[in-house]
């Protein structure tokens, strides 16, 4: 559930933001009011909401200049204003500023709806963004200290055991490195460079090495074709297949296949 503040110098706007906010489909806390901008800023900086509700005019200072003020300690808050001036000169500020909807009096339900829609989508991809950071900060640590203090490289085998489980389960579609090292939550270049110290092998070969003995059993075992094992396998064209397997096993599918036929 996120958490809102409203900054209104009107008591009934404000009643009627926490009405609606409460009634809402979408979760959010109402956990402060605040009547004019100085006490709105003093409140979300001790409160520290992630949703704003506005007024554009108060006394002392305007809603913009204090969500100005705001942002400065709290960059990632989204602010609603509600306002009763519909100018275009607020509401191009108030887009320059970054507000997230600008809404008039009186308040409607459905477009404040919409408007804790948006932000709660901002606000969801913004909190998964922080987590895949922190995430990746994690390992990246854990991959400098490893570079470091070489003895301890045993203990960062994880991140690669976890990798292999997943090549293992979709090596047979293109995967890429990117794909793999999202998995793991490592930046790409680190974990290639961490799975060839570890493996002894690139991420590519390695993984066109699993596709190429399936690629084997499948033309001599159930009788396909090259361009349907390239096909199952995930290759995008039965060229590249074709010259990959080339490469793996020194011949041709076809010329691998009439041998192992010859074999039996």
């Amino acid at each position: 559930m996120f958490k809102a503040v409203i900054v209104d110098d009107e008591e009934d706007i404000r009643y009627l933001i926490r009405y609606l906010v409460e009634k809402s489909k979408h979760k959010v806390e109402i956990v402060g009011e605040a009547n004019d901008a100085l006490s709105g800023i003093a409140l979300c900086k001790k409160l520290k909401p992630q949703i704003l509700f506005a007024d554009i005019r108060m006394p002392g200072m305007e809603g913009l200049e204090m969500i100005g003020q705001i942002n400065q300690s709290l960059p990632d808050i989204q602010s609603i204003i509600i306002s009763g001036y519909s100018y275009f000169s607020y509401a191009q500020e108030a887009l320059y500023r970054g507000v997230a909807a600008y809404l008039l009096k009186p308040l409607e339900e459905e477009l404040l709806e919409e408007a804790l829609k948006k932000v709660h989508r901002i606000l969801n991809i913004k909190q998964k963004e922080r987590q895949y950071q922190k995430r990746m900060d994690i390992e990246l640590k854990k991959l400098q200290n490893c570079f470091e203090n070489p003895m301890d490289m045993g203990r960062q085998k994880e991140p690669v055991q976890r990798a292999l489980e997943y090549i293992k389960e979709n090596y047979c579609r293109d995967i890429t490195l990117e794909e793999v090292a999202g998995i793991v939550f490592m930046h790409p270049t680190y974990f290639s460079t961490l799975f060839k110290k570890e493996m002894g092998q690139s991420f590519v070969v390695y993984t066109n090495g699993l596709r190429m003995k399936k690629a084997g059993r499948l033309l001599c075992e159930g009788g396909l074709r090259a361009v349907e094992v390239s096909d199952m396998l995930g290759f995008r064209d039965v060229s590249y297949f074709n010259r990959v397997f080339k490469k793996y096993f020194g011949k041709s599918p076809l010329e691998y296949k009439e041998e192992e036929k010859q074999k039996k």
